[in-house]
């Protein structure tokens, strides 16, 4: 008798069909409100993040471009070029070099 009545009771892994009805309509209804509400919120964070991004690597290309400029400059300035005063003491340096070697006689 045990077996005639296990085999007339519901399935415990089958849903009732109401419930899987009413669970399907559930699911599509707050995807469908959530796809509204928040995909634009994102979609709006993930445009500014990237701007940002973008903006920020353009300003480090202007700032790498701007320090080789500098470092051209100062190269180009110690290097020797014309009238460059390289490989010549400064200004009074002669007397100051000579009042120290009279002193240390």
């Amino acid at each position: 008798m045990s077996l005639i009545a296990a085999s007339s009771a519901q399935n415990p892994l089958l849903p009732n069909t109401t419930e899987l009805i009413i669970g399907i309509i559930s699911f599509f209804i707050v995807f469908g409100a959530l796809g509204r509400v928040l995909l634009p919120r994102i979609q709006q964070t993930l445009a500014e993040r990237t701007d940002q991004i973008e903006g920020g690597l353009q300003r480090a290309e202007q700032a790498q471009a701007q320090a080789q400029r500098t470092l051209e400059q100062y190269q180009a300035q110690h290097r020797g070029g014309p009238g460059s005063d390289r490989g010549r003491a400064p200004a009074g340096a002669h007397r100051a070099a000579r009042r120290r070697g009279r002193a240390r006689r």
